[in-house]
Formats: structure tokens, C-alpha cells, sequence
């Protein structure tokens, strides 16, 4: 074979890897938040959330948004970062309601995230 054929493929496996590599890992991770943030979700309908074990949470989503920001739109992350930024402020008021309803659109972020990065035909028709 000519060889810029066989660097071409090598190259072609390279990145098809790296992808592969780049879906299971942000799958993997937000799904892991996103359970986290159901166990958050149930202490807040329960009114039992205490600000320490929010912090927690927040710090797993900083460390998760910081590796996410080298492969994802940064306007997903966005959105995710007001709305825990939001619940925040609402455990610490006491709007157990209001922190509800925000961490139910994290939750939803954190499925939608994954799927926007996951090749699909869906996505390309």
C-alpha cells in the first residue's frame, strides 16, 4: 500500500477513537450527575437538602463543567450553570418549590447534553 494510504486510515482510526472515547465519557459523567441530582431533587421535595450536601453537588458539576468545556457548546453548559446557580439561592431561602423546579430542568439538561453529541442519523437527515 502507498503509504499516505496507511496514514490516512491510521489517522481516520485516530479520530473515530477519540470520538468514541469523547461520547462515552460525557454520557457516562452526566449521567452520573443527573443521578446525583435526582438524589438532590428528593431531598429538596423532602425539604431535608442542607447546604453542605448542595455544595457537594455543585462541585461535581464544576469539575464535570470544566472537562465538558473542551468538548461541548458552551451556551448547554450556560444554561446548566444559571439553573444550579439559581437553586442555590433558593435551598438558601427556603423555596424548596422554586429549587424543585429548576433542578428538574438541570435534570433535563443533563439528558439532553449527551444526546446532543452522540452521532445519530436523526441528526444529520
Amino acid at each position: 500500500m502507498n503509504r499516505n494510504i496507511v496514514v490516512g486510515i491510521v489517522v481516520l482510526a485516530v479520530v473515530v477513537a477519540v470520538g468514541i472515547a469523547e461520547v462515552f465519557f460525557i454520557t457516562n459523567s452526566f449521567g452520573q450527575l443527573r443521578e446525583d441530582c435526582l438524589d438532590i431533587l428528593t431531598d429538596v421535595h423532602n425539604q431535608t437538602i442542607t447546604s453542605k450536601q448542595y455544595d457537594v453537588f455543585v462541585e461535581k458539576w464544576h469539575s464535570l463543567r470544566e472537562k465538558g468545556e473542551l468538548l461541548l457548546p458552551h451556551a448547554d453548559l450556560y444554561e446548566i450553570n444559571l439553573r444550579m446557580a439559581e437553586s442555590a439561592m433558593y435551598i438558601s431561602d427556603g423555596s424548596y418549590k422554586d429549587a424543585e423546579a429548576q433542578l428538574y430542568i438541570v435534570v433535563a439538561l443533563l439528558e439532553y447534553v449527551p444526546h446532543l453529541i452522540t452521532p445519530d442519523f436523526q441528526h444529520i437527515f
